[in-house]
């Protein structure tokens, strides 16, 4: 950097005191990555009411629903919840310091959404929905 006649050259900001650095950012970034996929592993608890959840929602539709495709669905989200304990243990038994935070947080992710997925059939009814109609269309409507 060149000074110029009776000016004062000026620090860099990044070279401030008190002002972040790149590099700061970055561990910055990936402490809270870390705090945060900690924070996500911290309770198995919603899983375990996910299993629970699934029973309730069974025995409602036990008799409106065949047996088949009640248990072939209970069977299913078990599974996946069961996958998805088994993941939370292994993050629980990983050795301390390790930095795959995002692979745990992306693993996460995934048992989040195959747990949606599977427990979003029980929100879609079995067949379509009758229309007030009946077989016919809605009256139409046309501005008077």
């Amino acid at each position: 950097m060149t000074a110029i006649e009776g000016v004062a050259p000026q620090e860099p900001e990044a070279d401030k005191p008190g002002k972040p650095r790149a590099a700061d950012g970055a561990a910055v970034e990936a402490a809270l990555l870390a705090e945060t996929t900690r924070l996500l592993y911290r309770t198995p608890t919603v899983m375990l009411v996910n299993l629970l959840n699934g029973a309730i929602f069974a025995a409602v539709l036990w008799g409106d629903l065949p047996a088949s495709m009640i248990l072939a669905w209970l069977a299913t989200l078990y599974a996946v919840v069961g996958l998805r304990l088994l993941n939370w243990r292994s993050f629980q038994r990983r050795p301390q310091g390790t930095t795959d935070d995002e692979r745990w947080a992306k693993r996460f992710a995934l048992g989040a959404f195959a747990t949606a997925r599977f427990g979003a059939w029980r929100a879609r009814p079995p067949s379509p929905p009758c229309s007030p109609w009946g077989s016919s269309s809605p009256p139409s409507w046309s501005p008077a």
